[in-house]
């Protein structure tokens, strides 16, 4: 009897705990597209989320930050990426344990004020979103970061939370999204 109690109640947690699972999951995939907060990753475009006035620091816009996009019919309410910016651009697809896609490359600071010295910052999904109520059309997981100082950015949107390695930003882009940043 005592074991019967300790497995039921072990079954219920774990239940409890799938449908938490399942729930948060469906309400980031459900997340609307808003005007400016809408990533697109595709193998013909893409979108950065960066700060809303040139020269702010990356983590100082990880609240507010808005999409910047090299084909701005592609996001709601997206601005164009600053001419010269993206320096180079190499599109990834891929599985994990789920699909995902993702852009990595370097950047010219000096096309958008960026100080370069700024060790960078990342924008994701988790929780309400950096920047808040943010998603990546398609996807409902999605990380990026923008690291002035090595003049380096990548953006993942993932199928799977564990592909896109939210919880990490002091990895860099290096291992978050490992990819080809010449």
């Amino acid at each position: 009897p005592l074991n019967f109690y300790y497995t039921m109640k072990a079954s219920i947690l774990v239940t409890l705990s799938t449908l938490v699972a399942y729930a948060f999951a469906a309400n980031v995939a459900d997340r609307p597209h808003l005007s400016g907060k809408t990533l697109n990753v595709t193998a013909n475009s893409f979108c950065l989320f960066m700060p809303k006035t040139p020269g702010e620091t990356i983590a100082a816009s990880e609240a507010t930050a808005i999409a910047f996009c090299n084909n701005t019919a592609s996001a709601p309410g997206a601005k164009a990426l600053p001419k010269g910016f993206i320096k180079s651009t190499h599109f990834l697809s891929g599985k994990g344990e789920g699909k995902y896609v993702q852009y990595t490359g370097s950047i010219d600071n000096s096309k958008y004020s960026l100080d370069p010295k700024d060790g960078g910052g990342q924008y994701d999904d988790h929780g309400n979103g950096k920047p808040i109520n943010s998603s990546c059309i398609g996807y409902p997981y999605f990380v990026e970061l923008i690291e002035p100082n090595d003049s380096r950015y990548c953006v993942r949107c993932c199928e799977v939370y564990a592909d896109c390695n939210a919880g990490r930003s002091e990895y860099g882009c290096a291992r978050i999204a490992p990819g080809d940043f010449s």
